[in-house]
């Protein structure tokens, strides 16, 4: 199965947005134990860690920074 990873300010956003778009997503889980990471970077540090697909929409935003991943 294809994996994705991604970092958002928004999970229910960008969940509604994947399960939208890919009708069989499954194994969402949050990074970091669900908890937001510190900072953007750290999020993006993780973000590259991850295999697979990555999200493309990490613009910058206000709010908490979570990572994401799931299949498809």
């Amino acid at each position: 199965m294809p994996t994705v990873a991604g970092i958002t300010t928004n999970l229910d956003g960008r969940r509604k947005l994947h399960g939208a778009d890919k009708k069989s997503l499954r194994k969402w889980a949050v990074a970091n134990g669900g908890k937001p990471f510190a900072t953007r970077e750290l999020a993006l540090a993780w973000l590259k860690s991850q295999g697979g697909e990555k999200d493309p929409n990490t613009a910058p935003a206000p709010g908490a920074w979570f990572g994401f991943s799931f299949e498809y």
